[in-house]
């Protein structure tokens, strides 16, 4: 009974995969088998496919030979290698430009761009899963948990504070000292991870997005945002540093594009008068926070950015635009540059 169950379901499968290999055919579909086996043994035609024969035109061997004959029997025997297309740089940045609108531009895309076009190829635009670092998945640790505190409305007490940081020592050190020396003086009206749409219309097939880590209401259409930055402070300097472009840095056009999306957006119709960075790890509270005016000459920066990505990608130069990656005195090569070597 075993045996005979087991041959049964067999019979099923072997059914379904002749199925599945039939209806693939996309004109026509033949079937062959060979009447002997190597030991010169006769062969029968398996009795899930003669059931069905009568569906079939049949073809006898000598007629097949027949026909391989009457053609170059070379042609059924050669192997036909097929020679490999490779993809070149500029057929890369044809398609890139039909393809690159349907990319939402973010601050992060931005950023990826002016430091390297092939970080921004493989991230942005490819969109290639990466292992995360061990310090981007501590931020992102720490950003939700500031993030829930935010959304409960309430200072949260030491058990609730361990189930939000997961236990996690170091995230609960760092969040519990921002309980009780920040939390108290965020405004109460307030949004937190703010998603934030606009279209311009100066580029109008583009979607710019960004989400906003904190908007204070200071009056009714008054606002501060705030984005929170985990690892080390950087300086004034830093942040203020215009490159050899005129572009600015990544933390200046984050704050640019935060007023952009919010006094430029004909929903919200919002002034930013405040913008800040918080280091949340800064152990030196004067350093923990970065305080700034965005004007209109960093918005007009930003949009400039925008513009030059757009007119970058559409006309394909942006394959020759030098990577500006920095290794931080490691010495490494930009990993992105080496994937590209792919195309060249």
């Amino acid at each position: 009974y075993i045996k005979e169950t087991v041959h049964k379901r067999d019979e099923i499968v072997l059914k379904r995969e002749l199925y599945v290999a039939m209806t693939r055919a996309k004109r026509f579909c033949t079937i062959s088998y060979a009447l002997h086996s190597y030991t010169e043994r006769d062969q029968e035609l398996a009795h899930i496919i003669s059931d069905i024969s009568i569906n079939f035109k049949k073809q006898k061997a000598d007629e097949t030979e027949k026909i391989i004959l009457e053609h170059d029997p070379k042609m059924y025997i050669e192997k036909k290698i097929k020679k490999e297309k490779h993809t070149s740089v500029v057929d890369l940045a044809k398609l890139v430009a039909k393809d690159y609108e349907d990319r939402k531009v973010s601050v992060s895309l931005l950023n990826n761009f002016f430091e390297c076009p092939w970080k921004w190829y493989f991230r942005n635009l490819l969109q290639l899963p990466e292992a995360k670092s061990e310090s981007l998945e501590f931020g992102n640790r720490v950003h939700l948990a500031v993030d829930q505190i935010l959304k409960l409305k309430k200072v949260p007490n030491q058990k609730e504070l361990g189930e939000i940081t997961g236990d996690n020592k170091e995230v609960f050190k760092i969040i519990s000292k921002w309980v009780i020396s920040r939390l108290g003086e965020i405004e109460q009206k307030r949004e937190n991870e703010q998603s934030v749409a606009l279209h311009d219309d100066r580029f109008p097939h583009l979607n710019i997005y960004g989400k906003i880590d904190l908007v204070e209401y200071l009056g009714d259409d008054i606002v501060r945002v705030t984005d929170f930055k985990t690892g080390s402070v950087r300086k004034k300097g830093d942040i203020e540093k215009i490159d050899e472009e005129g572009r600015m840095s990544s933390y200046l056009r984050q704050l640019a594009m935060y007023s952009y999306l919010l006094e430029q957006n004909a929903k919200s119709k919002i002034h930013v008068s405040e913008s800040r960075l918080e280091f949340l790890e800064a152990k030196d509270p004067k350093e923990a926070f970065y305080d700034r005016v965005i004007t209109s000459k960093e918005v007009e920066r930003l949009i400039k950015d925008i513009m030059d990505y757009d007119q970058l990608v559409k006309n394909g130069e942006w394959v020759n635009r030098p990577c500006n990656y920095n290794s931080y005195g490691k010495n490494t090569e930009c990993e992105y540059c080496k994937m590209a070597k792919i195309y060249k």
